[in-house]
């Protein structure tokens, strides 16, 4: 699998190989989950159930011929956590047991991290990296790459779910000093996409908006979104054309009247 990150050197997206996650985060309870961790046959029936009631969070092989436990890894430094690891049979690949309550690379808890960004609004970096007794470059990463897999694999949990009606959007930002952009793909409430691109011209909104494309069909290889709200640029109106050539664009009516005002 492949994604896209933006570099300041180029100022273009730049394609970057990515290993495959070889890990699935399930809902434990913290309080309970270091006497389910030691006992062998619990936490094997707390798998099933849960194969069963989600059964998108798991590897397809896993549905085969099921899996065993494969020990643990070591320790995590940061938050004193030990994780299991089971093997699927049918293909004996390796994976991690993670907890929900964990953010990524178990950098902090959640509730941890759900502070941070809501007093990121009015506080500084420094400010944070003090009450929380995080280091600033780790609350900045948190604000900037909070989500680190597949966007559209994360949020829709059912392939045949996938919304057919998107809207879209480019928000502006600023990276290390430079403006830039955030094309942005919504649907159903929800977001689907959010990739930077370095300008509004039809090239870099094409690339930006094409990440969404590239894990709608990662989920599901046939995805053709039917409709796009737009706001009425052009630039954005033909980059979703050149992605979706069938796709059917709809102005924002807000937008139109804006622009009939202009006239």
């Amino acid at each position: 699998m492949t994604r896209e990150t933006y570099t300041k050197e180029t100022g273009r997206l730049k394609e970057i190989k990515q290993i495959a996650n070889k890990s699935l985060t399930l809902p434990f309870e913290k309080e309970t989950y270091a006497e389910l961790l030691a006992d062998k046959l619990a936490f094997k029936a707390f798998l099933v159930e849960q194969i069963k009631a989600h059964p998108e969070l798991f590897p397809d092989t896993i549905h085969q011929q099921g899996f065993r436990l494969f020990g643990f890894v070591p320790e995590s430094v940061k938050q004193g956590l030990r994780l299991r690891r089971i093997q699927t049979i049918a293909d004996n690949q390796v994976w991690q047991i993670k907890l929900t309550e964990v953010m990524p690379y178990m950098t902090m808890d959640t509730n941890t991290a759900q502070n941070i960004l809501f007093l990121s609004r009015w506080a500084p970096n420094w400010t944070l990296s003090q009450v929380f007794e995080k280091d600033e470059m780790t609350i900045e990463r948190l604000k900037t790459q909070m989500g680190r897999y597949n966007m559209v694999g994360t949020t829709v949990k059912d392939v045949d779910s996938i919304p057919k009606d998107v809207a879209v959007d480019e928000k502006h930002c600023w990276i290390s000093g430079e403006k830039a952009y955030i094309a942005t793909t919504v649907a159903e409430n929800g977001y689907l996409g959010a990739s930077i691109s370095p300008s509004v011209e039809e090239e870099d909104l094409t690339a930006s908006y094409g990440q969404f494309k590239q894990e709608a069909q990662q989920v599901q290889p046939t995805y053709q979104p039917k409709t796009v709200n737009t706001d009425g640029f052009k630039s954005t109106m033909n980059a979703w054309k050149n992605l979706f050539p069938f796709i059917i664009i709809i102005q924002c009516f807000f937008h139109a009247i804006l622009n009939i005002k202009k006239s």
